[in-house]
């Protein structure tokens, strides 16, 4: 099949499943902002706990300079995993996910789950929707086996994800 002829197809393709693709690309939109928002109240609440609280980095790990900090005391969320795993379950957490609680984000799995677990599923859900339609609505050619192919590639799944959802249907 020529060139013209793929195009062809994959616009009538496109239009076929225009509905299909905006549904889809409103849910993705739709579980993407709710798993920005849910987890940037996480960071904010686990940021506030440990300004009032001194947690430190475990003396296992500590070694001075280690990992870019220059001090022990633990203050940005996304270093809460260098601090003692006891205190880190037993006290840390425990405060989280009473914060999470009161602010109605807690994953109701309990405190090991982090609140936008179930956000993140629902994205990835979508996001995989999207990336099925993306090859569905391909015509049968030898690149669609191609594109199957790459969905499952960190690199190129991104870039038809991105495709897909400024595809305008």
């Amino acid at each position: 099949m020529n060139n013209n002829a793929l195009l062809k197809v994959f616009r009538m393709n496109v239009n076929d499943h225009a509905q299909e693709i905006r549904t889809a690309q409103e849910a993705y939109y739709i579980a993407k902002a709710a798993e920005d928002s849910i987890k940037s109240i996480a960071e904010d609440i686990q940021r506030g706990i440990l300004s009032k609280n001194e947690y430190l980095v475990a003396a296992d790990l500590w070694n001075g300079n280690r990992r870019g900090m220059t001090e022990r005391r633990i203050t940005e969320p996304r270093r809460a995993y260098l601090m003692d795993e006891e205190i880190y379950i037993n006290d840390f957490l425990p405060k989280c996910y009473e914060k999470y609680q009161a602010a109605g984000i807690a994953d109701d799995r309990g405190k090991e789950y982090c609140p936008e677990a179930r956000a993140a599923d629902k994205r990835k859900a979508a996001e995989q929707k999207l990336l099925s339609i993306a090859v569905d609505i391909l015509p049968e050619c030898e690149e669609k086996d191609l594109l199957k192919a790459a969905v499952n590639h960190w690199k190129y799944r991104d870039e038809i994800l991105q495709l897909i959802l400024h595809l305008a249907a």
